[in-house]
């Protein structure tokens, strides 16, 4: 009787053991489920704005934001069209460093290198405030097909504002445009090696 009853006592033990394991898997999958759940939830910068442009948009959106380093201040980008369209981006860093890619249709192509001083930087600043650039809207487009875009990204301070100009965009901001080509494109570059 002593064995039976020890015996019934161990299984009920093991029973418990078993349904207490039952219930930790089951809750430390309820607990995955809901982690992977809310993560997915979770809103991302390249996603949720991408989601709001058109195809081409997203591409150059994501290319844009996958560029921004820390120290960035200035970046102008010409996308390429069917036809003989400048294909190039230049980008302008807050020691005044600027890289310069030369992708088709330009004078130089690949990456080049070069300084500007702190008063073109300035000039850069306060051209921008003249159009209001941190007020525009972040995208100027249309239904039109085979269209070149001007992207253009300023970091100042604790303001960052890309905005892509397709078509339509004031004219204000095509002068700026032509302005900082002036600006950028005709300063002393060297071929920049890569490592």
């Amino acid at each position: 009787m002593k064995s039976t009853t020890l015996l019934f006592l161990s299984i009920i033990v093991f029973s418990l053991a078993a349904c207490k394991s039952n219930k930790e898997a089951a809750a430390e999958q309820t607990i995955t489920s809901e982690k992977s759940q809310s993560a997915e939830m979770v809103p991302t910068l390249e996603n949720d704005a991408a989601n709001e442009w058109p195809d081409e948009g997203k591409e150059q959106y994501n290319r844009v934001i996958k560029g921004v380093a820390d120290s960035l201040f200035f970046k102008m980008e010409r996308t390429s069209c069917f036809g003989r369209c400048p294909t190039y981006e230049v980008s302008v860093f807050n020691s005044g460093y600027v890289v310069y890619n030369g992708k088709r249709n330009v004078e130089r192509i690949g990456f080049f290198e070069s300084q500007i001083s702190k008063d073109q930087m300035d000039l850069i600043l306060k051209k921008s405030n003249e159009i209001g650039f941190f007020k525009l809207k972040d995208r100027y487009d249309g239904n039109m097909t085979d269209v070149p875009s001007t992207i253009i990204l300023m970091q100042y301070n604790d303001n960052l504002k890309v905005v892509v100009d397709r078509v339509q965009g004031p004219q204000e901001l095509k002068q700026f445009q032509l302005e900082m080509d002036q600006l950028l494109l005709n300063l002393d570059y060297k071929a920049k090696e890569m490592y």
